[in-house]
């Protein structure tokens, strides 16, 4: 069986996909829910929520949700509730915090790319009753998958280190990827 560049980039773009789906559905690699966003509270610069979301500002601030403090001079948000309050709010509630599915802005799973190689494995011979027989085997394929941005790969590290491991799929998933792209080939 003769084993293409293209088949080989519709596998590695296949378990990619369900990486990121099973990411999006609050999976991890072994097929449990993601440990869930911190509820204690924490204290951010103001500078770095008004840099990057401009609709959110004193003036408007829910103050169930957040205090207004100074630490080393700066003024600063602490966050009642926690990241999972930051996020609800930062996301205007359109998403549901009760779920973990590290997608605040989408940009970590969509710095994710693939890289791949090939190695031929030919064939083996079997002798039977001085006949041989050649068995082809399909190659070996390493995928290697990665991010292309430093700062998506720290988030990334980040969570990891938050018990969140979801660089990888459930044993069954990867089973059902890589039997449908065998069915296709």
């Amino acid at each position: 069986m003769q084993i293409t560049e293209d088949a080989v980039k519709d596998l590695c773009t296949s378990i990619l996909d369900a990486l990121k789906s099973n990411t999006r559905s609050g999976i991890d690699r072994a097929g449990e829910r993601f440990k869930p966003y911190s509820e204690r509270p924490f204290w951010m610069p103001y500078g770095a929520i008004y840099d990057k979301w401009a609709f959110w500002n004193y003036e408007n601030s829910n103050s169930d949700k957040v205090s207004w403090s100074h630490k080393y001079y700066v003024l600063g948000v602490v966050w009642k509730g926690g990241y999972k309050d930051y996020k609800g709010v930062m996301l205007q509630g359109k998403t549901n915090t009760d779920i973990v599915d590290l997608t605040f802005t989408g940009a970590m799973l969509e710095s994710l790319v693939f890289n791949y190689e090939l190695k031929d494995n030919n064939s083996f011979k079997i002798e039977l009753l001085s006949q041989e027989v050649e068995i082809p085997l399909l190659p070996t394929i390493e995928i290697t998958i990665y991010f292309d941005d430093d700062e998506q790969a720290l988030k990334a590290q980040w969570n990891y280190g938050k018990g969140r491991d979801f660089m990888g799929l459930p044993e069954d998933i990867l089973s059902d990827v890589v039997g449908k792209w065998l069915d296709k080939i």
